[in-house]
């Protein structure tokens, strides 16, 4: 994801390009998105359309009534004015990202979504918790012979009222 900002300043132009990057993990050949995101910012600073210099956020010191671009000095004003762009910048990226909170919200309503979905394509009857534990612990009895195996699970009354409230809580 990637913004570009261009502010002029006089005879000067001010290019800000700002990067988020998802980073990846190479897991035996196996490259992964993880949910740590980099956050890459560029500024430039054009004087009659020729690149003065280049830099990073980090390189703009504000001091004593002068700011530093780099080792190139402004004024506190431009400094300040780039500074503030730079914030709202990462204010704008960080609302366009997905956070893990926001991806756990559109899995657990995903999720409530399968379930009410099943209820209504159901041929059996919904049980409460206790009556499907029971259920369970009968019929690995009666087709496992009690021993280890298969036992396929049901969606209970509890299940139902928890994907409903999900789903009203969205």
């Amino acid at each position: 994801m990637t913004l570009t900002k261009t502010m002029v300043i006089g005879k000067a132009t001010i290019k800000i390009t700002m990067d988020y990057i998802n980073n990846t993990a190479d897991l035996d050949g196996c490259v992964v998105e993880t949910d740590k995101i980099t956050k890459l910012t560029d500024v430039e600073l054009f004087v009659d359309g020729k690149l003065l210099k280049k830099t990073t956020e980090g390189f703009i010191y504000l001091t004593d009534g002068k700011a530093r671009f780099g080792n190139i000095y402004i004024t506190e004003e431009t400094g300040t004015e780039i500074i503030e762009a730079i914030k709202e910048m990462h204010k704008e990226m960080s609302a366009q990202i997905e956070t893990p909170e926001v991806k756990e919200e559109a899995t657990e309503i995903e999720e409530a979504k399968e379930v009410l979905a099943k209820v209504e394509a159901r041929t059996t009857e919904i049980l409460s918790e206790k009556e499907e534990k029971q259920w369970r612990a009968n019929y690995n009895n009666l087709q496992n012979e009690g021993g280890e195996g298969y036992v396929p699970t049901r969606i209970t009354l509890e299940d139902v009222e928890k994907a409903k409230k999900t789903l009203r809580r969205s």
